[in-house]
């Protein structure tokens, strides 16, 4: 018996290193060509978790299955620095322009929506003076179903507190910037909503293009934390028929967002000026939709900081 758990164990360990190993490409596989790799990269943090549970239980029972193991994990380098950084002492610079990017969807969320105008304000002043916190240059708000009065408001304080007089606003997607909008545009536009917005700002005699990015939700929010609260019982039916419906729409928005990250890649490719990308991907940064857009710019995260980074909860 003690044989046949080890074998099991063994080809458990190798079915976790070949999943592994296929969610490193799923950055460059489009989901509209393969859509399952598009699953198994979004498992790359579990996977990874595994994969060094095993690495530890081979270590300790001094199995030489161990290095197949650390080399599955190592060759995944770059994935696993999208995760942690690596620059316990990064180059200091002299900040001279700072870009802040926020999901403001929760300024609308239930309470607020029922509360009277001047409860909205003060709900919305409470991030504003989050924001002026950090002394941005340009800030870029993703998901802003800002009504006019309250959009009036939020532009009056921005300008008030910061000193940030520019704004494009677009597609429920708001830039703000202290420095002259010399050039604005949406990205993907259709009748419904749009990819992305940018402006060109002008810094002195350099004119950088701000890019703020808002890819297809999922839109399974509701369905998962009905799931879940429920205590899900895979036998009922309805439970089985809920699960179908979240991997549905998690397949095919992914498949959208990849068409979406392809046009705003394009988009950044035929820019004139040197460019800043923000907003919110809904991808975590293992897929293909990160990729596309990430391809020839330099990542904040992987360049300048320490340890993890998660950016949804």
């Amino acid at each position: 018996m003690k044989k046949i758990i080890g074998q099991l164990f063994r080809w458990l360990n190798i079915a976790l290193i070949l999943a592994l190993l296929a969610s490193y490409t799923a950055p460059f596989i489009s989901p509209n060509l393969f859509w399952p790799f598009s699953f198994v990269g979004m498992a790359y943090p579990l996977l990874l978790v595994m994969c060094f549970v095993m690495l530890f239980i081979w270590a300790i029972q001094r199995k030489r299955v161990f290095w197949l193991n650390l080399i599955a994990i190592l060759a995944g380098f770059p994935q696993l620095s999208n995760t942690i950084a690596f620059n316990p002492f990064p180059k200091q610079v002299e900040h001279n322009f700072t870009a802040l990017s926020y999901n403001i969807l929760y300024m609308r969320h239930s309470e607020y929506r029922r509360n009277e105008m001047d409860k909205k304000i003060a709900l919305a002043t409470n991030y504003i003076d989050l924001v002026a916190k950090q002394k941005p240059d340009v800030v870029c708000f993703q998901e802003a179903y800002l009504p006019k009065a309250l959009q009036t408001e939020v532009e009056r304080q921005f300008s008030q507190k910061m000193e940030i007089n520019n704004v494009y606003t677009a597609h429920n997607l708001i830039i703000f910037s202290k420095y002259p909008i010399v050039n604005k545009g949406a990205i993907n536009k259709n009748e419904n909503r749009a990819s992305g917005i940018f402006v060109d700002v002008k810094i002195d005699t350099s004119i950088i293009r701000i890019y703020n990015v808002h890819l297809q939700s999922n839109q399974i929010s509701v369905d998962a934390e009905t799931v879940m609260e429920n205590q899900p019982d895979l036998k009922d039916e309805a439970t089985r028929k809920t699960i179908r419906s979240i991997l549905s729409r998690v397949k095919n928005k992914g498949q959208v967002r990849s068409k979406e990250a392809e046009a705003i890649h394009e988009h950044i490719a035929g820019s004139p000026h040197k460019v800043i990308v923000c907003g919110d991907f809904n991808e975590p940064p293992y897929t293909y939709a990160y990729a596309a857009i990430s391809k020839g710019l330099k990542d904040s995260f992987r360049k300048k900081s320490f340890g993890t980074q998660f950016t949804y909860n």
